[in-house]
């Protein structure tokens, strides 16, 4: 099944569902490599792609896209670090990804990019090819190029046909080119003039958001109903816990709310339950787990991996049993959509959880998507309330040594708070150094993995 989203050309506004709830015309299909959960880009992405264009084309300033004013959606790529397609002005504009070679950010443009650059009169690296026709993985040399600026660290260059036209995109291998995407000849001009902001977006999807927001709360007033129960919030600094907290409150739930703080937590995420709290005068209940135990299991077993979560049992688990035991029998509300993961993608919305003493657990929003989440919480005017994380490029909230992080995330990180990142780096060391491990196992974060290195990230 193809996945994608649709997008409103006269109102240039992404929607939620086929149909545009503001001018009634049906949107256009935009289909996307992965199972969609598109977010908003923000201002910390704007000034990334920003940087990658200029950087690609080797052009000093780029203030004709005027990228701040635009619609851009981010949707996450199956890649060996972080990477993301680009939805912009209902196109694919760009693929970005995070290169593990150079542990850098890298663009790679597509066919919307490369005509508004040269709307732009903005040059680029490109070559004009003596041939008309290409196929994706033909290996093009020197003697298929008419003429070319692209030189030997440009790598990825536009293939145009003599008569201009773009063909495709090529990738630079040692002076050949490898033809990586095929396009149909058309050269239109990419329409700037239809203007939006997140305000038109939410009257393009109005009725979409007011469905998902009385079926949460509906669904949310039975279950409180029905199990009777210790209603309880459980918050962790994220987006999905925020938009249950909402429902939670729109439904008239008198829930408490609950947080798990790890002692691994990023500063952002404790700033983030502090004001979340004072801003409902919630009845909250913050409990800690026990760090000693932590850093005594690390210095026996080595750091926690994505195959092998320990952290969790010791970190989540016994906290969060040892608060709900002193509540008795609960009804948890929990932010867990199913488009987060595989695991989670046939979750039911009611379940019991092994792990948690006589508790019962329900999802309101387990069929929303990261925008769902994004234009309610707007719609609510809460965007203030939101994790200052997300607006910094992160896509999920955890600890800061998360072995579920991206080395991306984790440059970030140590970035913003270096003292934090040093102490866990220095333990890392400890342990790399008492199993005679190599440079790579650190550089290249392979900790995260105890088993299963992907094939891909194993050869580093």
């Amino acid at each position: 099944m193809v996945q994608g989203i649709y997008w409103c050309l006269n109102c240039n506004s992404p929607l939620l569902s086929r149909k545009c709830d503001k001018c009634e015309s049906e949107g256009k299909f935009i289909a996307l490599s992965r199972a969609t959960d598109v977010r908003p880009a923000f201002e910390n992405d704007m000034e990334l792609i920003k940087e990658l264009i200029i950087n690609w084309c080797k052009s000093s300033s780029l203030s004709v896209l005027d990228l701040k004013n635009r619609i851009i959606l981010l949707n996450r790529l199956p890649y060996l670090d972080k990477a993301y397609e680009v939805v912009f002005n209902g196109e694919i504009f760009a693929h970005i990804f995070f290169d593990l070679y150079s542990l850098k950010w890298k663009i790679k443009p597509f066919k919307p990019l490369l005509q508004l650059l040269r709307q732009f009169g903005i040059d680029y690296p490109l070559a004009i090819l003596n041939k008309e026709q290409i196929e994706r993985g033909d290996l093009l040399s020197s003697e298929d190029l008419k003429k070319s600026n692209f030189n030997e660290n440009d790598e990825y260059i536009c293939l145009c046909s003599k008569n201009h036209e773009i063909l495709g995109l090529g990738q630079n291998i040692n002076g050949k080119l490898l033809v990586l995407r095929v396009w149909k000849k058309s050269n239109n001009d990419v329409n700037l003039e239809r203007r939006t902001d997140w305000k038109n977006v939410l009257e393009a999807n109005k009725w979409q958001i007011e469905t998902l927001r009385s079926k949460a709360c509906k669904f949310l007033s039975k279950c409180s109903t029905r199990f009777r129960r210790k209603p309880i919030i459980s918050y962790s600094g994220g987006k999905d816990s925020l938009a249950c907290l909402l429902i939670s409150l729109e439904a008239g739930v008198e829930a408490e709310m609950l947080f798990v703080d790890t002692c691994l937590e990023m500063p952002e995420t404790i700033q983030n339950v502090n004001k979340v709290i004072e801003r409902f005068q919630l009845k909250a209940h913050v409990v800690k787990a026990n760090l000693e135990k932590f850093w005594e299991k690390f210095n026996l077993i080595g750091p926690p991996a994505r195959d092998f979560r320990w952290c969790s049992r010791i970190c989540k688990l016994e906290p969060t049993n040892r608060a709900l035991t002193e509540f008795g029998s609960t009804l948890c509300i929990v932010g867990q959509r199913r488009a987060e993961s595989f695991k989670r993608a046939s979750s039911p919305n009611i379940w019991k959880n092994p792990h948690v003493r006589d508790s019962i657990s329900v999802t309101p929003i387990s069929n929303w998507k990261a925008l769902h989440i994004w234009l309610y919480v707007m719609e609510k005017k809460a965007e203030n309330l939101m994790n200052e994380l997300y607006f910094k490029g992160f896509d999920r909230i955890g600890c800061y040594m998360c072995p579920s992080a991206t080395i991306a995330d984790m440059q970030k990180v140590k970035c913003w708070h270096p003292k934090l990142w040093e102490g866990w780096e220095n333990a890392l060391k400890e342990w790399k150094k008492k199993q005679g491990l190599d440079d790579n196992w650190l550089k290249y974060a392979l900790w995260r993995w105890r088993k299963r290195i992907p094939k891909g990230i194993k050869n580093f």
